[in-house]
C-alpha cells in the first residue's frame, strides 16, 4: 500500500468509480506547500490540473491508501502524462502525487 495525494480529477466520485468501482476512503486533507495547482496542462482531448512551483503557494488534496493493483489501474488513467513522485505534505506525511511528465 502507498499513500498517494490527489489534487484534481480523481478526488471525484464518479470517476474513482468508474476507474475501480468503489468510492475511495480518504484519510483526510492534506496541504503541500511550494506549489499550486493550475488547469492549463493540454492532454489530448483537453485541459487538466498540474502542480507548478511557487514560494508562497499552498495545494490542498486529498489523501488516500492504495494497493500496487489500483495504482496500475491509475497509472493507466493518468497516461504518461504524468508520473508518480514522492512529496512531503506540510505535516511531514510522505505521500506520492502524479506530477507532469
Amino acid at each position: 500500500m502507498k499513500t498517494l495525494f490527489f489534487y484534481g480529477t480523481l478526488q471525484i466520485p464518479s470517476v474513482q468509480i468508474e476507474l475501480l468501482g468503489r468510492e475511495f476512503n480518504s484519510l483526510g486533507i492534506k496541504t503541500i506547500d511550494g506549489y499550486v495547482a493550475v488547469r492549463d496542462y493540454f492532454v489530448e482531448d483537453g485541459f487538466y490540473p498540474r502542480l507548478i512551483p511557487m514560494e508562497k503557494g499552498v495545494v490542498y488534496g486529498n489523501v488516500y491508501q492504495m494497493s500496487d493493483d489500483e495504482i496500475a489501474v491509475l497509472n493507466e488513467y493518468e497516461t504518461d502524462a504524468y508520473k508518480l513522485c514522492k512529496m512531503t505534505t506540510t505535516d511531514r506525511m510522505l505521500v506520492y502525487v502524479y506530477m507532469e511528465q
